[in-house]
């Protein structure tokens, strides 16, 4: 069994409790020297070339293929109230 199986076998076993002070600590965990760059390029526009590509190949990908953007809403705060996203997510899961 690897270190990382083992952990996970590990967390499993946790409370609900634990988890979450678990997952609480983990998403506080600081950023490491790769997501600082990567902050800075974006940043600095170095990004942007790459994301247009990316917005044009999902723009040419056929409409049976929604766009993570239109399945998720763009960016925080897209729905306004809990019953707007409600509304949402029902419709999204009967079309």
């Amino acid at each position: 069994m690897s270190r990382v199986e083992a952990i996970i076998s590990e967390i499993q076993q946790l409370s609900l409790s634990e988890r979450a002070e678990l997952a609480k600590w983990l998403h506080g965990w600081e950023d490491d020297d790769w997501d600082c760059q990567m902050a800075r390029d974006a940043a600095e526009g170095k990004l942007d070339k790459l994301c247009r590509e990316v917005d044009a190949e999902i723009d040419s990908t056929p409409a049976a293929q929604p766009r993570l953007a239109d399945m998720i809403g763009r960016g925080r705060g897209c729905f306004v109230t809990p019953e707007e996203a409600d509304q949402f997510l029902r419709r999204e899961r009967d079309t």
